[in-house]
């Protein structure tokens, strides 16, 4: 296959990220080895369906890890775990769902080349504040941390790009694969809407 095309089917999932609260959301885009699952049901619309979700956040931070969230397609449960689910995340396209993407991304061993980060905000005047934050790497062990990266966003800041309304983050060198040692952390400002866009390749 020659390098264009090669280039051209590499495997994009975009993702809609948005905090409906007033204060900002540690949240954990990939939990690596832990399993975060739990077992809900929903009190109010039918309860006695249960299902499976993967935000048992308390697991991480069992753990020592700084987290308030666990990025999901599903809510979290009711009761049982500290916390709130105060940010949303869909797929731009109902296809794609963001547990499919994770599981994708860590049987193929294909890694994250690339993030691009849209600002979807509606102000007038909008601070962009999600590009003010730091994409967190971090690897473990069983029980233990074994060392964190931190990519600032802010540094990748396109002077060109005239709206100033994305970033792309190359990922290239960081050998970023979404395996069982590996998570990620992103800080959420408050109120903040925002698109993510994963590149994936060998």
């Amino acid at each position: 296959m020659s390098t264009t095309l090669a280039q051209s089917t590499r495997p994009v999932a975009s993702f809609i990220f948005e905090n409906k609260a007033a204060e900002e959301v540690k949240m954990c885009l990939a939990p690596g080895h832990y399993d975060v699952s739990e077992v809900c049901s929903d009190a109010l619309t039918n309860p006695t369906k249960y299902d499976v979700r993967y935000t048992n956040v308390r697991v991480l931070q069992d753990a020592g890890y700084n987290c308030d969230q666990i990025a999901d397609d599903t809510s979290y449960c009711k009761v049982g775990i500290s916390g709130s689910n105060t940010v949303t995340i869909k797929g731009t396209s109902k296809k794609t769902r963001y547990r499919d993407f994770l599981n994708y991304a860590k049987l193929t061993g294909l890694r994250i080349t690339m993030m691009r980060f849209t600002d979807l905000s509606t102000d007038d005047n909008p601070d962009r504040a999600i590009f003010q934050q730091e994409l967190e790497i971090t690897t473990s062990s069983i029980g233990a941390k074994a060392g964190s990266d931190f990519v600032q966003l802010s540094q990748h800041i396109n002077p060109a790009n005239f709206l100033q309304n994305f970033i792309e983050v190359n990922l290239q060198d960081k050998n970023l694969l979404l395996d069982e040692t590996t998570l990620l952390f992103l800080t959420i400002p408050a109120n903040a809407k925002f698109q993510i866009d994963f590149t994936l390749a060998k």
